[in-house]
């Protein structure tokens, strides 16, 4: 094929090829737009977490977190709600995740808080926070994806 200035030529696959790069692309622009998404779903979920519950006196006159607080990370010497932390964010194909968990390092006993036990009444701080959190994110990513 004779080629002129201002002409050029097309090989067999190079519109597949194009395609393919397309598909890529946008592939890509969604899995982002997930990815932010979820980062920020994460970080609202670790701010709920690492509120404070609100503090009152017992009746021994020491003062102690809410037990009846809705929301909050009981706090006295700030260790379990240091030890709430976030986990990395995964994006594969269509699917994203995210986490925000407590370091069992730091607070072995967060589970005994979250549950309570024999002695002590539960104080959730993550059931809460999940469950206010599950609406978000349906609300969020029920918005259509940027295309």
């Amino acid at each position: 094929m004779a080629k002129l200035k201002n002409q050029f030529s097309i090989k067999g696959n190079f519109l597949a090829t194009l395609e393919d790069r397309f598909e890529m692309y946008n592939k890509m622009i969604l899995q982002k737009d997930l990815k932010k998404k979820m980062d920020s779903v994460v970080e609202l979920a670790y701010r709920y977490a690492r509120t404070p519950r609100p503090m009152m006196t017992n009746k021994y006159g020491r003062r102690v977190s809410n037990p009846n607080a809705p929301l909050g990370v009981p706090v006295q010497t700030g260790n379990l709600q240091s030890s709430i932390k976030k986990g990395k964010i995964r994006v594969e194909d269509e699917t994203v995740s995210g986490s925000i968990y407590v370091d069992k390092k730091l607070a072995p006993y967060a589970i005994f808080v979250e549950v309570g036990t024999s002695r002590m009444r539960p104080r959730p701080f993550m059931r809460p926070v999940v469950n206010i959190i599950k609406e978000i994110t349906k609300d969020l990513f029920r918005k259509p994806v940027h295309k």
